[in-house]
C-alpha cells in the first residue's frame, strides 16, 4: 500500500499511498488520495493508521462499560456512549503509540516552521458511498506540533458519541467493532472557505452545483455559526442561476500562536467568492463527480488565490435515477411520473423485481389489449411505460403534445393534491419534447384510438348496463367475481410461470370489464352530487356531503371491523405475549369464538397485509404475527372507537340525508338524486373490488414465487428463499428448465441495487426529469399552518405520531396519525387516532375512505410528513377546512 514504515503503527505519509486501503487508512484519507492523483491541489497529510489504535481497543473492550455497551442492542446509547467516552478519555499511550506520535511530529515539522494542523478522523467506515459519517466524528483546527497527541485523543474518543452510534446502525455498521485511523492534515490558512455539493441538494438536479461560502475558516459553515453565502450554478452552461448574499456576521481564523479564533465580520454586504471562483468551484465539482463516479459533496478553502481540497466524500441522500433514463448535461429534459404511487398500488417503497416485473408484464398485456403506445424493445428514453430504478414510470413529456399541465392536472384534483398542484405548476416549454415521439402520428393515434375503443368495448358496455340495470349488473358481477376469487385461491404452488402469467390476465381482464364498470357508475353519481351542490345553500350541502360516506359492502372497511370484533373475543393480557398467542393460535388453544372469527377473517382476507401490492410482502395467511399485532392495537381500543358503530351511524345518516333532499330539492334535482343515490346504493361498496382481485392474483404469485425460491435454496442455487424475488420471471423460468442456470448472481446483485434506495430514499417523489430535478407544487402554506386537501371532515386536536410503517410504533388513543400515504394494513391503526395526516392520498384513495368511514379527520396533500413532524408534537388537523395548525413547534 504505502513506501516502506518504521513498524505497523507508524503515520502513513499520504503522497507515499499507491494503493489506499480504506481498512487502514480510513475513507477520508483514502479519498484525499484519490483527489491528489486526479491533479487536486490537496494539503499534506499523514494518517495514524487504524492499527495504531489497536491497543487502545483492546483495552477499552476489556472495560464494565464496555460489556454493558456490547449488551445493549438497541436506542437509547446515550449513558453507554458517556461512560466509554469516560473510559478512552483515561487511556495511556503506549510505547509504540508514543513512537508514531513522535514520527507524525517529525513529518509535520518538515511542512515548514510553525505550520499548524487540521487534525481529523479517517475512519474505514466514514466518507464511503453508504455512509459518509457528515458532522459524525469531530475536527480540530489550528494544532500545532505540541497538540497533536491531545487532538488525536479527541478524535478517537469522538468515534464513541452517541452521533455516531446512531448513525451507524441507521445504515447497518456494526457498533461493537469500531474503527478509527486519524488524518493530519497542513492547516489552509483560507481567506474564504467552505463547502460544495456536486447536485443541488434541495432540487436533486444533477447539472447544478451549490456552494456556500464565508471568510475565514470553514468550520464556522460546517458548525452552523454562520449564515453563508450560497451560490446555484448550471454546470453544463456554466451559468451562475443564483447568488444570496448571506449576513456572515461572524468568521473564525488561525491564531498565530495555534488555535482558532471567533472575529466578528462587517463584510456581510460584500460576495464572498468572485464569479470566477463560484465557476472554478463548480468545474471542480464537476469533474469530483466523475472521478468518483457518484454525486459528492466537498470541503474548499482559498488561499494566497488559490483553491485547496479539504475532503470529498459521497451525497448519501440524494434521489438515484436509472442511467438510462437519464438525457446528457445540458440536453432536453424529459418529465417521468411515478406510476406506483397511484391509487392501485400506492407504495411508498422500492418494488423487488420480481414485483416490477409481474407489474411489467400486467401493463405490456394491458398496452396490448388496449393500444397503449408501448414497445418493451424499445430504449426507456424512447418509451412511455419504463420500468426501471424499483419502479413504474410514466414519460409525461411525451404526454404534453396532446395535453396542456392544466388538462393532466385535473384528474388528480381529489385524487392527489400534490401531484395537482405540481403539474398546476408545470413547465410544459421546457418538458415537451422538440421533436414529435416516434409513437405520435395521425395514423397512428387514429389506430390507438380505434383500437382502445375496440379493445374496451366490453368494458364500456358493461359500464352502461351497470348505469341501466344496477341490480342485475350487481348479480353478474358478484358471479364472476366468485369464480375468479375459487381460481385464484385454488392455484397450486406448482404452477407454472405461465399458469401464473395466465391468472394475472384473468384477474386484469376481470378488473378492467367486471369490476371498473360499477365504479365508473359511482364516480356518475359524485359527479351528479357535486352538480347539486354548485350554488346550494350551506345546510343541503351538508346532507350532500352526508351522501358521500356510509357505503355498505366495501371490503376495506368491513375487513377493520370484522379485525375490531376479534380482537374483542380475547382477553387484553392475551396481547402482552404475542410470541405465545400466536402459537396457541396454530395450536388451536383459544376460545371457539375467536378462532371461528380467525378462520372466517383469514379465509376472507388471508390474501392482504401492509404493502400487499408487493410481493416479497408476507400476508396475514402465512404469519398469525401480522395479525395479532394489529389486533393488539385494537383490544386498547375504548369500546366507542368500535368502527362498526361510526360505519351504522354514516349509513343512517347517508339513507336520512337521502330522504331529506327528496324534501329539499325540485323537481328535475330530485330525479337527478334519485339516479345518484340508485348509483350510490349499488356500487359504492365496491371502490376496492377491483384492487381485492388484483391482491389474490399476487399472493397466488406470491406463494408460487416462494415455493420455488425454498426449492432453489434446498438446492443451494439461492443463499434464502426470499432472494426469489430478487429475480424476473423469465429468469424464474429459465431456473426452471435448466439447472445450471445461475439464479444467485442476479439475486445478490439485485438485493445490493434494491438496498441503496432503501437506504438513501425517505420518499419517492411524484415527478422527477431526466436529470434527477424532482419537480414540488408552489407553497401554499401560512405561518403556523399548513394547508393541504380535507379528504375526511371533522376537526381534532392531538399530539402527532409519525409512522413509516404500520408496525414503526403503537397509535396511542388520542394521537394524530402522520404516514406517507397508507393501504388496507394500516386500517386498525386509525382506530385510536383522533385525526390523519398524510402526504399522499385523496378522496377516493384508502386513507380518505376509511378516514371518513370511522369519522376521523383526515388531511392529505401536506408535503414532507415524515420529516417536518415530530412524536408528540400538538396540532390542530381541519379536514374540512384542509388545514393541519401547529399548536407547538
Amino acid at each position: 500500500m504505502t513506501a516502506s514504515r518504521t513498524s505497523e503503527v507508524s503515520p502513513i505519509l499520504l503522497a507515499n499511498v499507491e494503493d489506499p486501503s480504506i481498512a487502514e487508512i480510513g475513507g477520508k484519507a483514502a479519498s484525499l488520495v484519490r483527489l491528489s492523483r486526479a491533479g487536486f491541489r490537496v494539503p499534506e497529510a499523514a494518517v495514524l493508521p487504524a492499527s495504531w489504535f489497536s491497543p487502545w481497543w483492546t483495552e477499552l473492550k476489556k472495560t464494565d462499560a464496555w460489556s454493558r455497551f456490547e449488551a445493549a442492542s438497541e436506542a437509547p446509547w446515550t449513558a453507554h456512549c458517556e461512560a466509554l467516552k469516560t473510559e478512552a478519555n483515561r487511556l495511556s499511550f503506549s510505547d509504540e503509540m508514543r513512537a508514531g506520535l513522535k514520527e507524525m511530529r517529525a513529518l509535520v515539522a518538515t511542512w515548514g516552521e510553525g505550520a499548524t494542523c487540521a487534525v481529523r478522523s479517517s475512519s474505514p467506515d466514514e466518507d464511503l458511498e453508504n455512509a459518509s459519517f457528515a458532522g459524525g466524528y469531530i475536527t480540530v483546527l489550528g494544532v500545532c506540533v505540541d497538540g497533536i497527541e491531545d487532538a488525536v485523543r479527541q478524535c478517537f474518543v469522538s468515534s464513541l458519541d452517541e452521533r455516531v452510534v446512531l448513525y451507524k446502525t441507521q445504515h447497518g455498521c456494526d457498533v461493537h467493532r469500531p474503527r478509527m485511523a486519524v488524518l493530519v492534515q497542513r492547516q489552509v490558512e483560507s481567506e474564504v472557505s467552505g463547502v460544495g455539493c456536486s447536485l443541488n441538494p434541495v432540487t436533486n438536479d444533477f447539472d447544478e452545483a451549490v456552494i456556500d461560502a464565508s471568510f475565514g475558516l470553514g468550520e464556522a459553515i460546517v458548525s452552523g455559526e454562520v449564515s453563508p453565502d450560497q451560490f446555484i450554478v448550471d454546470k453544463p452552461e456554466r451559468n451562475i442561476l443564483e447568488r444570496q448574499l448571506g449576513s456572515k456576521s461572524v468568521s473564525r481564523w488561525i491564531r498565530a500562536e495555534g488555535g482558532v479564533e471567533l472575529r466578528d465580520e462587517t463584510r456581510g454586504d460584500q460576495a464572498s467568492l468572485g464569479d470566477e471562483q463560484v465557476l472554478e468551484l463548480a468545474d471542480a465539482l464537476g469533474r469530483i463527480k466523475e472521478v468518483y463516479g457518484y454525486p459528492v459533496e466537498i470541503e474548499w478553502a482559498y488561499a494566497g488565490g488559490e483553491l485547496h481540497l479539504l475532503q470529498a466524500r459521497p451525497i448519501t441522500t440524494y434521489f438515484p435515477l436509472s442511467a438510462d433514463m437519464q438525457t446528457e448535461p445540458g440536453a432536453p429534459r424529459r418529465l417521468y411520473l411515478d406510476g406506483n404511487l397511484s391509487d392501485s398500488i400506492t407504495s411508498n417503497a422500492p418494488l423487488t423485481k420480481l414485483t416490477l416485473d409481474g407489474t411489467k408484464v400486467m401493463m405490456e398485456r394491458m398496452a396490448k389489449t388496449y393500444h397503449i403506445p408501448h414497445n418493451p424493445k424499445e430504449k426507456p428514453l424512447d418509451d412511455l411505460l419504463i420500468f426501471r430504478g424499483a419502479r413504474m414510470y410514466v414519460a409525461y413529456s411525451d404526454l404534453l403534445w396532446f395535453a396542456t399541465p392544466e388538462r393532466l392536472a385535473a384528474p388528480y384534483e381529489i385524487m392527489d393534491v400534490l401531484l395537482h398542484r405540481t403539474l398546476q405548476n408545470l413547465d410544459r416549454g421546457r418538458y415537451r419534447p422538440k421533436a414529435k415521439p416516434g409513437w405520435i402520428a395521425w395514423s397512428k393515434i387514429a389506430r390507438a384510438i380505434f383500437g382502445t375503443l375496440w379493445g374496451s368495448r366490453r368494458m364500456w358496455w358493461n359500464t352502461a348496463f351497470a348505469l341501466r340495470s344496477p341490480t342485475r349488473y350487481l348479480t353478474r358481477f358478484r358471479k364472476a367475481g366468485e369464480q375468479f376469487e375459487r381460481e385464484a385461491r385454488a392455484t397450486s404452488t406448482d404452477a407454472s410461470v405461465a399458469e401464473l402469467h395466465d391468472l394475472n390476465g384473468r384477474s386484469l381482464d376481470i378488473i378492467m370489464n367486471v369490476d371498473l364498470p360499477p365504479i365508473f357508475a359511482w364516480l356518475a353519481a359524485i359527479r351528479i352530487l357535486e352538480r347539486l351542490a354548485k350554488g346550494a345553500d350551506a345546510q343541503t350541502q351538508a346532507l350532500l356531503d352526508q351522501m358521500g360516506r356510509g357505503f355498505e359492502g366495501e371490503l376495506v372497511i368491513e375487513m377493520g371491523i370484522e379485525m375490531f370484533a376479534a380482537s374483542r373475543l380475547l382477553d387484553p393480557s392475551e396481547f402482552d405475549d404475542l410470541e405465545r398467542l400466536a402459537k396457541r393460535v396454530e395450536d388451536r388453544v383459544l376460545p371457539a369464538a375467536f378462532l371461528a372469527a380467525w378462520d372466517a377473517f383469514i379465509q376472507r382476507f388471508g390474501a392482504r397485509a401492509p404493502n400487499e401490492m408487493e410481493l416479497a410482502s408476507p400476508r396475514y395467511g402465512e404469519d398469525p404475527l401480522l395479525l395479532l399485532r394489529q389486533l393488539s392495537f385494537m383490544a386498547k381500543a375504548a369500546s366507542e372507537n368500535d368502527p362498526k358503530l361510526a360505519h351504522e351511524l354514516h349509513v343512517t345518516e347517508r339513507r336520512q340525508a337521502f330522504s331529506k333532499l327528496n324534501r329539499r330539492l325540485g323537481l328535475f334535482q330530485r330525479v337527478l338524486l334519485r339516479l345518484a343515490n340508485r348509483w350510490t346504493e349499488a356500487f359504492a361498496g365496491e371502490r376496492d373490488t377491483a384492487k381485492y382481485h388484483w391482491v389474490l392474483a399476487t399472493y397466488a404469485t406470491r406463494r408460487g414465487a416462494l415455493a420455488r425460491g425454498e426449492r432453489l435454496a434446498e438446492a443451494g442455487r439461492l443463499d434464502a428463499p426470499g432472494d426469489v424475488f430478487h429475480l424476473t420471471f423469465d429468469e424464474l423460468d429459465a431456473a426452471d428448465r435448466d439447472a445450471t442456470f445461475d439464479v444467485r448472481a442476479p439475486a445478490l446483485e439485485q438485493r445490493r441495487y434494491l438496498s441503496t434506495f432503501e437506504r438513501q430514499v425517505k420518499e419517492f417523489p411524484h415527478l422527477i426529469d431526466s436529470r434527477g430535478r424532482i419537480l414540488r407544487p408552489a407553497p401554499t402554506d401560512e405561518e403556523g399552518s399548513l394547508s393541504g386537501l380535507g379528504i375526511s371532515p371533522g376537526i381534532a386536536r392531538g399530539p402527532i405520531k409519525v409512522l413509516e410503517n404500520p408496525y414503526d410504533k403503537e397509535i396511542e388513543p388520542g394521537d394524530v396519525l402522520v404516514a406517507y400515504t397508507t393501504d388496507p394494513g394500516w386500517t386498525p391503526l386509525f382506530i385510536n387516532a383522533s385525526a390523519i395526516i398524510l402526504q399522499i392520498g385523496g378522496m377516493m384513495q384508502h386513507g380518505g375512505v376509511v378516514a371518513r368511514e370511522y369519522g376521523k379527520p383526515c388531511v392529505a396533500g401536506i408535503e414532507h410528513v415524515l420529516t417536518r413532524f415530530h412524536d408528540g408534537q400538538l396540532v390542530e388537523v381541519d379536514g374540512s377546512g384542509g388545514t393541519v395548525r401547529l399548536l407547538e413547534p
